[in-house]
């Protein structure tokens, strides 16, 4: 969220920026999922499927087909076979990772973190 705020912002603002944008991005996304979390433990927890994005990496096909299952879909071969091609884009060119950062560009370090999203 920090490196595409600062994209964002970037030739717009000066003080948006670094530690700044990191505190205000942290309360935002912890604020954000301290309301979502609330909201959601008033409805039935069936109607909701958790994805990590780490699994979706890691495992794009597997991930989906437990989508679709949950959802009680059966999954298509164009289903399938549009898995494989955004899996494969999504490795190469424009789609691809390219850059890095780390909390530290941001003035957070994991502690940071782990405290504003303590539940």
């Amino acid at each position: 969220a920090c490196s595409l705020a600062e994209h964002a912002t970037r030739g717009w603002s000066d003080t948006f920026t670094g530690a700044t944008l990191g505190r205000s991005q942290l309360e935002l996304w912890s604020r954000g999922l301290r309301v979502f979390t609330e909201s959601r433990a008033r409805h039935n927890p069936e109607q909701f499927l958790d994805v990590d994005f780490a699994d979706l990496r890691r495992d794009p096909m597997g991930t989906v087909e437990r989508v679709y299952a949950a959802l009680g879909i059966p999954m298509s071969e164009a289903a399938r076979s549009g898995v494989r091609t955004l899996d494969e884009e999504s490795k190469t060119g424009a789609r691809a990772p390219s850059h890095t950062y780390s909390l530290a560009d941001y003035g957070l370090d994991a502690d940071d973190v782990a405290r504003a999203f303590a539940t």
